[in-house]
């Protein structure tokens, strides 16, 4: 018997080939069989998912310093891990737009003046079908805040500014799946959520720069200050040049 994968000869008794580690697999491909490599793959404790996201709360500069200086198979890769965020931030906010996770319209309703003849309802709706795009623009703005802040606590150059950020915007956006059960139960706490998971992203992303440069407490807080002001700046820009855009193509659907 020999491995398909690189053609190693293996004993019957074997369950993986020794010399590239591939699943020797000995049945057909049945939908059950699928599942199951779906859930060891990407769930299971020793899963390079599960580990990477228990990591990155534990000790997140082992998990980007360790990238960043060519450890490659002991966490996700970065990309990898950003991606499948988004997946997960697309379904929350398919969950959302659905209903499910409390009375959203209503709650954007709230948010607008009742003189106001634009739909903000309407226009927020649009922009939440773009904002996949919106995650990946804003990865290279906050990567070049980073650069600029922490010039003097790394030689890092700007592509490895975005690994750090791949890992801890992503993390930020797994939380989502702790927030779906408890919106799907609690939904009148949607509004809660909003308010409270912006100044928790702040701690968790200055939690996870802490940890990964290096610095005291005072320097953290510092940095924070001047990160903030920086990154509303570059979001406003993003989400203006984004609503233009939406708006663009809706009076052009209007016409």
């Amino acid at each position: 018997m020999e491995c398909k994968n690189c053609q190693q000869t293996l004993q019957p008794s074997h369950a993986y080939c020794f010399q590239c580690g591939g699943m020797v697999v000995k049945n057909r491909i049945t939908f059950k069989s699928l599942f199951s490599e779906l859930l060891d793959r990407y769930f299971s404790l020793d899963s390079k998912l599960v580990q990477t996201w228990k990591a990155l709360f534990t000790k997140p500069e082992d998990v980007v310093n360790g990238y960043i200086n060519g450890v490659r198979n002991k966490y996700m890769p970065p990309l990898s891990f950003f991606i499948l965020a988004i997946a997960v931030s697309g379904f929350y906010t398919f969950l959302l737009k659905k209903g499910f996770l409390g009375d959203y319209q209503s709650m954007m309703q709230s948010f607008q003046n009742s003189e106001d003849q634009f739909n903000m309802n309407e226009m927020m709706n649009q922009i939440m079908d773009y904002q996949n795009l919106l995650f990946f623009a804003f990865l290279p703005f906050m990567a070049l805040i980073s650069k600029i802040l922490f010039y003097n606590q790394s030689n890092w150059n700007f592509a490895e500014h975005t690994i750090v950020y791949a890992y801890t915007y992503a993390q930020c956006n797994f939380l989502i799946l702790l927030a779906i059960p408890v919106l799907w139960i609690f939904p009148d706490g949607l509004i809660v959520y909003t308010y409270l998971s912006v100044p928790l992203y702040i701690l968790l992303h200055a939690y996870f720069l802490k940890r990964i440069f290096q610095l005291t407490l005072q320097q953290i807080i510092v940095k924070t200050l001047l990160f903030i002001p920086l990154l509303l700046f570059f979001y406003m820009i993003i989400v203006i040049l984004v609503a233009i855009v939406v708006l663009a193509i809706h009076f052009g659907m209007k016409s």
